[in-house]
Order: structure tokens, then sequence, then C-alpha cells
């Protein structure tokens, strides 16, 4: 049990020291289409060797229903995610 108790404690003492919250938020917001448009949009211009972004087609509401794939060399053919 006091290994236990060590282990746990080396275990809060590194995540304190990396400066990561000692319990989680919950998110309390959401982005809207038009913000994660525009983030999807910089993020594939900002790295356009990694990032290709496309519309797979558009909803009732006339909304773009993106693709966002990465990766390197031929992503077209062998995208990473």
């Amino acid at each position: 049990m006091k290994a236990i108790g060590k282990l746990l404690s080396l275990l809060l003492l590194g995540i304190g020291m990396l400066g990561l919250p000692a319990k989680s938020a919950a998110q309390d917001t959401y982005s809207s289409y038009d913000d994660l448009t525009e983030q999807l949009q910089n993020l594939a211009d900002d790295h356009s060797e990694f990032a290709n972004l496309q519309s797979l087609t558009k909803t009732l509401g006339d909304r773009e229903v993106w693709m966002l794939t990465l990766g390197s060399g031929d992503i077209k053919n062998h995208p990473a995610v």
C-alpha cells in the first residue's frame, strides 16, 4: 500500500511540475460553424505541404461538410489521417 501511495504522490508531483491542471475543466462554449470553417481554412493554408481541405458535400442548410486530410507525400492516395 505504501508503494502505491508513493507512486501516486510522484505522479501528482509530475503533473504539477508540467503545469497541467489538477482537475480538468469542462468545455463551456462551442465554436460556431463560421469559426470552425475559418480555423480549418487557416490550418490548410498555413500548412499546405501537410494539409488538404476539401468540401465533401453541402447540408440541407447550405453549409459545407469539410474533410481535412493530413499527411506528406502523396496524400491523395496515402493520407495519414
